[in-house]
């Protein structure tokens, strides 16, 4: 065993086939899981097929009873289904998602109700509230009795909500004939529910209670397509002529003046609702007209509105039982008399609302798209299938849900699949072995993966990374030479890092210059091409020596000597380094330093008076001595001289020759500097100013050197 794990530990093939092994697990527990997905899926289409079948069903039979008029059969026939399939569940939605027919919810707690509610079903009052809000209570009169139990004196409240210019105290003043407008809109709505619910015989007692309840109402009549008074009684002072203008196909509202006060005209056009019931196919059916007194809207518009809604409701109510109030009051509110209307029933329960509410999400596709839905929800105790059927709105469904909404409802009904569950049980079973060796699986594959190839390769790329970023001290801590291949790769990058180390320490020995003529023959493909060479280019040579040394290091032991030559050395590289120069060589107590480039010359000898500042300030006592520095500029060999064996880069020629001659004849703390320096500093950014001397005398010269001394501050970096 130990043999094969290290086999594995050394070897990436080996690791490598381990994870095809797992693959190759991992595809047969697939298969198996989709064996039994397959099969579970074919459960699930059984039991969709009979929600479906179900859901048509119940459609037809809601569709079948509705055109009866029955909507309390289509209530006992969903209650009577919940009975018979035990776990399936039926409901009803109208064309706006609330839900229909379905089992009247428990009454609310009384301390649970708005409190003008409360009081208005225990008082009989009329009650308001902040918005302005009105709570006007229904009595509970006889032909109430039938479906109102006949010992409560309220059987319900009307919620209304005046919108501006409608209220008790109008906040807003509304144009000329906008509250006949409105109020005519009622009472037609009210005229059309009634018709539908084809309780035509209700009319002329309709009428006559808007009339009598309804403050500036002076009466309501409905004209047939010859003018003739049908329904109600003929509105005082109205010229036939005017009635007649109102039958004409296309005619539009219009609002009459007569002697004895108002009337508005409604045209009642032919709809394919009103050719359920009348045969005929005229283009109009007839004219709503409306009779008000002068001036008793602009004061009482809101009793006026209260009153009209009230006694429609109570009509409509009675006419069809309740299935038609909620798009009444829906029709309420887009006359714009009102903000929003409801019913609350002799319970306090919220009835009917015109407020839309959000319809449930299983819903919504089929009522906006008119399309079947079939979805599998996760129950709290089983799987269930739910199909929304959605109910279209055929010319026979017209009558009573108008022509405007294509899809009149939606049936759905939810089955749940449980009904095989001993099968689906066994395929659980399987299933769940066989995801359990998929997971066991890919966790010893994971695991496996990530202590043998992730690890290591995160490994020595966090060591890479860390290279990369300058930080030469990184290594890769599971590199091992008699490793596997990524083991071995570890090695190599340790090995790489440990040569940059040496790079790194390296460049502290030689200069710049050096150090990046050795980069450039590094990048030849042969160390045998490389060779001394050397090219001319115009250099600026700095020497600087210590004035006095050989004496003072007579008088302090060598310790102290070399703590002030390193700290003298120290404060001039750091000079040469700011002007942009580069530290040749030191020899014991001398430093040379080479600038190249733009204003070479300048940037020399304001590094030397730099230089000069930088070891009087390093000095710690007067008997310490200075240094003197000397400058010289012109064309130079720079290049590698040595053997092939043992090269260096210096530079070469009479100008290095020079600079090592002005220094030997600086004193301390001065600064000399050939005419050619003088020269090339004057053209430049920076120049400070120079003194002329004596000509210099020099050993190797013929004739005397030209020779100026440098003053000014050190202040000049380069840019």
């Amino acid at each position: 065993m130990s043999r094969l794990l290290d086999a594995i530990r050394r070897s990436m093939v080996a690791k490598l086939s381990l994870g095809v092994a797992g693959a190759v697990g991992a595809l047969l527990v697939g298969l198996s899981w989709h064996h039994g997905a397959v099969e579970i899926d074919s459960l699930r289409r059984s039991a969709a097929g009979s929600a479906e079948r179900l859901a048509g069903v119940v459609a037809g039979s809601v569709e079948h009873s509705m055109l009866l008029g029955n909507g309390i059969a289509v209530k006992e026939m969903i209650r009577g289904l919940r009975e018979r399939l035990p776990g399936a569940e039926v409901r009803v939605f109208d064309p706006w998602g609330a839900p229909v027919f379905g089992p009247t919810p428990p009454a609310p707690l009384p301390g649970s109700l708005p409190a003008p509610v409360r009081e208005a079903l225990s008082t009989g009052t009329r009650r308001t509230a902040p918005g302005p809000r009105v709570y006007r209570p229904m009595p509970n009169e006889a032909r109430c009795h039938p479906c109102h139990d006949a010992s409560r004196e309220v059987r319900g409240v009307l919620e209304l909500v005046p919108a501006p210019g409608w209220e008790a105290r109008p906040s807003a003043a509304l144009p000329d004939g906008a509250h006949e407008r409105a109020l005519s809109a009622v009472v037609h709505s009210g005229f059309v529910h009634v018709m539908t619910a084809r309780q035509a015989a209700r009319l002329d007692d309709y009428f006559a209670e808007l009339v009598e309840a309804t403050p500036g109402l002076t009466g309501v009549a409905v004209h047939d397509a010859t003018g003739a008074v049908r329904f109600g009684r003929r509105v005082d002072a109205l010229p036939r002529a005017e009635t007649e203008a109102s039958l004409v196909p296309g005619a539009a509202f219009r609002l009459v003046e007569t002697r004895e006060g108002r009337v508005a005209l409604v045209p009642l056009p032919a709809e394919r609702r009103c050719q359920a019931c009348h045969e005929d196919r005229a283009a109009v059916r007839g004219v709503l007209a409306v009779g008000f007194a002068p001036g008793r809207l602009s004061a009482g518009a809101g009793e006026a509105l209260e009153a009209s809604v009230d006694a429609s409701v109570r009509t409509i109510m009675v006419s069809s039982l309740g299935r038609l109030a909620f798009a009444f009051l829906r029709e309420v509110v887009g006359t714009g008399a009102a903000t929003e209307a409801a019913l609350w029933d002799d319970s306090g329960r919220r009835a009917f609302t015109s407020v839309d509410g959000v319809p449930p999400e299983e819903v919504r596709e089929p009522l906006a798209r008119g399309v079947r839905r079939l979805a599998v929800t996760a129950g709290p105790d089983d799987e269930r299938v739910l199909v929304a059927e959605p109910m279209r709105n055929g010319p026979d469904c017209a009558r009573c849900h108008g022509a405007d909404p294509p899809i009149r409802g939606v049936v759905t009904v939810s089955l749940p699949t449980g009904a095989r569950a001993a099968r689906e049980e066994s395929i659980r079973r399987t299933l769940a072995f066989a995801g359990a060796v998929l997971v066991l699986t890919v966790v010893t594959l994971a695991l496996l993966l990530h202590v043998l190839v992730l690890r290591p390769v995160r490994e020595i790329g966090g060591a890479a990374e860390a290279v990369g970023r300058g930080d030469l001290s990184a290594s890769v801590r599971s590199a091992r030479e008699e490793g596997d291949e990524v083991q071995r790769l570890g090695s190599r990058i340790n090995e790489m890092v440990v040569g940059l180390r040496t790079r790194e320490v390296l460049t502290r020995y030689v200069s710049r210059a050096t150090a990046e003529a050795a980069h450039g023959a590094a990048r030849l493909p042969s160390l045998a091409s490389v060779a001394p060479s050397g090219e001319r280019r115009p250099m600026a040579v700095l020497f600087s020596d210590v004035r006095g040394f050989t004496a003072f290091s007579e008088r302090v032991a060598p310790e102290a000597v070399v703590e002030l030559v390193n700290r003298y050395l120290a404060a001039q590289a750091e000079a040469v380094g700011a002007h942009g120069g580069d530290v040749d060589k030191f020899v014991g107590d001398e430093l040379m330093a080479v600038f190249d480039g733009p204003d070479a010359a300048g940037r020399a000898v304001l590094c030397a008076l730099s230089l000069v500042d930088a070891v009087d300030r390093a000095r710690r006592g007067g008997d310490e001595p200075r240094v003197g520095v000397g400058v010289a500029f012109g064309e130079v060999v720079a290049g590698s001289v040595g053997s092939p064996a043992r090269m260096d880069f210096t530079v070469m020629g009479d100008v290095v020759n020079t600079a090592a001659r002005l220094v030997g004849a600086a004193s301390a703390g001065e600064v000399l500097v050939t005419e050619a320096v003088r020269d090339a500093c004057s053209a430049g950014p920076a120049c400070p100013s120079f003194v002329p001397l004596p000509p210099l005398v020099v050993k190797g010269k013929r004739e005397p050197l030209t020779v100026f001394r440098a003053l000014g501050p050190a202040l000049y970096s380069r840019k």
